[in-house]
Protein backbone atom coordinates (compact mmCIF):
# COMPACT_ATOMS: atom_id res chain seq x y z
CA UNK A 1 0.00 0.00 0.00
CA UNK A 2 1.73 3.47 1.26
CA UNK A 3 5.44 3.21 1.79
CA UNK A 4 5.62 4.92 4.97
CA UNK A 5 8.88 5.95 7.45
CA UNK A 6 8.32 7.54 10.96
CA UNK A 7 11.38 9.43 11.95
CA UNK A 8 11.83 9.88 15.24
CA UNK A 9 9.79 6.22 16.66
CA UNK A 10 8.65 3.08 15.47
CA UNK A 11 7.22 1.95 12.23
CA UNK A 12 3.45 2.79 11.56
CA UNK A 13 1.06 0.10 10.96
CA UNK A 14 -0.59 2.55 8.19
CA UNK A 15 -3.04 -0.21 6.70
CA UNK A 16 -5.77 1.46 9.17
CA UNK A 17 -7.23 4.56 9.19
CA UNK A 18 -9.51 5.90 12.24
CA UNK A 19 -11.37 7.82 9.07
CA UNK A 20 -13.64 6.85 6.46
CA UNK A 21 -13.54 7.73 3.44
CA UNK A 22 -15.98 10.93 2.50
CA UNK A 23 -18.67 10.24 -0.59
CA UNK A 24 -16.89 11.59 -3.02
CA UNK A 25 -13.79 8.94 -2.80
CA UNK A 26 -16.10 6.06 -1.75
CA UNK A 27 -15.87 4.73 -5.61
CA UNK A 28 -11.93 5.12 -5.81
CA UNK A 29 -11.54 2.92 -2.09
CA UNK A 30 -13.71 0.04 -3.08
CA UNK A 31 -12.18 0.67 -6.97
CA UNK A 32 -9.57 -1.44 -8.84
CA UNK A 33 -9.63 0.58 -11.93
CA UNK A 34 -7.52 3.61 -12.97
CA UNK A 35 -10.61 4.90 -14.55
CA UNK A 36 -12.59 5.13 -11.02
CA UNK A 37 -9.68 6.66 -9.75
CA UNK A 38 -9.56 9.65 -12.11
CA UNK A 39 -13.28 10.05 -11.80
CA UNK A 40 -12.81 10.27 -7.89
CA UNK A 41 -10.16 12.86 -8.32
CA UNK A 42 -12.04 14.95 -10.96
CA UNK A 43 -14.92 14.66 -7.90
CA UNK A 44 -12.70 16.14 -5.81
CA UNK A 45 -11.37 18.70 -8.01
CA UNK A 46 -7.89 17.46 -9.07
CA UNK A 47 -6.90 17.89 -12.51
CA UNK A 48 -6.66 15.05 -14.57
CA UNK A 49 -3.20 15.20 -15.69
CA UNK A 50 -2.21 15.56 -12.08
CA UNK A 51 -4.20 12.75 -10.72
CA UNK A 52 -2.04 9.37 -12.08
CA UNK A 53 1.30 11.13 -10.49
CA UNK A 54 2.51 9.62 -7.30
CA UNK A 55 3.20 12.40 -4.76
CA UNK A 56 6.12 12.39 -2.31
CA UNK A 57 4.20 13.26 0.83
CA UNK A 58 5.98 14.93 4.37
CA UNK A 59 3.77 15.26 7.05
CA UNK A 60 5.23 17.58 9.88
CA UNK A 61 3.59 17.11 13.27
CA UNK A 62 3.86 16.30 16.98
CA UNK A 63 2.60 13.95 19.07
CA UNK A 64 0.48 15.48 21.51
CA UNK A 65 -2.58 14.12 21.20
CA UNK A 66 -5.60 15.36 19.46
CA UNK A 67 -5.33 12.75 16.52
CA UNK A 68 -2.28 14.32 14.57
CA UNK A 69 -0.43 11.03 13.62
CA UNK A 70 -4.21 9.48 12.73
CA UNK A 71 -5.37 12.96 10.06
CA UNK A 72 -2.07 12.47 8.64
CA UNK A 73 -2.30 8.55 8.18
CA UNK A 74 -5.87 9.23 7.28
CA UNK A 75 -4.67 11.61 4.18
CA UNK A 76 -1.68 9.31 3.24
CA UNK A 77 -4.41 6.58 2.65
CA UNK A 78 -6.43 9.24 0.32
CA UNK A 79 -3.62 10.12 -1.28
CA UNK A 80 -2.77 6.51 -2.22
CA UNK A 81 -6.21 5.75 -3.50
CA UNK A 82 -5.84 9.17 -5.89
CA UNK A 83 -2.12 9.19 -6.52
CA UNK A 84 -1.36 5.02 -6.82
CA UNK A 85 2.43 4.84 -5.55
CA UNK A 86 2.74 7.53 -3.60
CA UNK A 87 4.82 7.50 -0.42
CA UNK A 88 5.11 9.58 2.36
CA UNK A 89 7.47 10.65 5.69
CA UNK A 90 6.43 11.43 8.87
CA UNK A 91 8.27 13.49 11.14
CA UNK A 92 7.86 14.78 14.70
CA UNK A 93 9.66 18.23 14.16
CA UNK A 94 9.59 19.19 18.38
CA UNK A 95 10.92 15.91 18.97
CA UNK A 96 13.34 14.87 16.59
CA UNK A 97 14.51 18.76 15.74
CA UNK A 98 13.51 20.81 18.46
CA UNK A 99 16.47 22.32 20.79
CA UNK A 100 16.16 21.93 24.34
CA UNK A 101 13.72 22.54 26.49
CA UNK A 102 11.53 22.78 23.62
CA UNK A 103 11.98 19.46 22.56
CA UNK A 104 10.74 17.77 25.33
CA UNK A 105 7.09 19.47 24.90
CA UNK A 106 5.36 16.22 24.00
CA UNK A 107 6.15 14.72 27.56
CA UNK A 108 5.26 17.88 29.46
CA UNK A 109 1.84 18.09 26.98
CA UNK A 110 1.04 14.94 28.16
CA UNK A 111 1.76 15.62 31.92
CA UNK A 112 -0.08 19.01 32.06
CA UNK A 113 -3.08 17.40 29.85
CA UNK A 114 -3.94 15.50 33.00
CA UNK A 115 -2.89 18.18 35.73
CA UNK A 116 -5.08 21.26 34.60
CA UNK A 117 -4.20 23.57 37.51
CA UNK A 118 -0.16 22.98 36.65
CA UNK A 119 -1.43 23.65 33.27
CA UNK A 120 -3.36 26.96 34.06
CA UNK A 121 0.27 27.89 35.60
CA UNK A 122 2.19 27.44 32.79
CA UNK A 123 -0.50 29.02 30.32
CA UNK A 124 -0.62 32.15 32.92
CA UNK A 125 3.56 32.56 32.87
CA UNK A 126 4.02 31.49 29.03
CA UNK A 127 1.30 33.88 27.79
CA UNK A 128 2.53 37.34 28.06
CA UNK A 129 4.70 39.07 25.75
CA UNK A 130 7.65 39.07 28.25
CA UNK A 131 7.93 35.72 27.81
CA UNK A 132 7.17 35.32 23.96
CA UNK A 133 10.18 37.81 23.60
CA UNK A 134 12.42 36.26 26.09
CA UNK A 135 11.55 32.56 23.91
CA UNK A 136 11.78 34.44 20.31
CA UNK A 137 15.64 34.93 21.93
CA UNK A 138 16.31 31.95 22.92
CA UNK A 139 15.18 30.02 19.78
CA UNK A 140 17.42 32.59 17.52
CA UNK A 141 20.30 31.89 19.53
CA UNK A 142 19.73 28.04 19.96
CA UNK A 143 18.89 27.82 16.49
CA UNK A 144 21.76 29.81 14.54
Amino acid sequence: MFESKLQGGAEVDDSVSSAEPGPALESASTASGSQDTTIAAAAVGIPQDLSTKPLKVLFLSSDTGGGHRASALSLANQFEILFPGSTYDLLDVVASDGVPPYNSLTSWYSHLSGHPAQWKLVYGVSNSKAFELMADVHLKIMCE
